[in-house]
């Protein structure tokens, strides 16, 4: 079918001018939301564009970041000197990050004034801040449930869908959505 190969035409360019641009770069890539069963990954796409960019490059490196647990690396990158596959699997974010992160994201953190985010962020106190386990703190825990319990992925998830008046009772700690 000629639309099929228009398009795998327009892929391999678009490889060849990100490949050109990072030849001679030093960078960082980063792929969030890939899963195992990731179509790009299902059809070799993600594979092919590593393969070559490893390749062709000297100083790129690439980190996938995704929700589930992989269990063992498959993407099937050949195995070229310096290059590997390896998993890191990160437990949660701490109740300080978490807190933070969705601020960042959170539309309704952004239209409220300089003293509601002052007032934010002071409820977020030091020992607050790294706790991950909250054995009598059950405000601070109920927050940081309702936030995605330190998975980044659901915390951007919440920051971006939660309705004003939600938003508005989980500071106040009426009904923690």
């Amino acid at each position: 079918d000629q639309s099929v190969e228009d398009s795998g035409t327009q892929f391999e360019e678009l490889v060849d001018r990100i490949v050109d641009a990072l030849r001679y770069t030093k960078a960082l890539l980063v792929f969030d939301g890939i899963e195992e069963n990731d179509e790009a990954i299902r059809t070799q796409t993600l594979p092919y564009f590593l393969n070559i960019l490893f390749r062709d490059t000297k100083s790129v490196r690439v980190l996938l970041v995704g929700r589930e647990r992989i269990t063992k690396p498959n993407l099937g990158i050949c195995s070229f000197s310096g290059v590997g596959e390896f998993v890191y699997s990160l437990g949660p974010l701490n109740f300080k990050n978490t807190v933070r992160l969705f601020s960042m994201h959170c539309p309704h953190v952004q239209t409220i004034g300089a003293h509601e985010r002052q007032r934010l962020q002071k409820m977020v106190s030091a020992k607050e801040g790294l706790m991950t386990s909250f054995e009598n703190d059950t405000r601070s825990y109920d927050i940081f449930k309702a936030l995605g319990e330190g998975i980044p992925a659901k915390i951007l998830d919440v920051a971006t869908h939660i309705k004003r008046d939600d938003y508005d009772s989980l500071w106040r700690n009426q009904n923690v959505l």
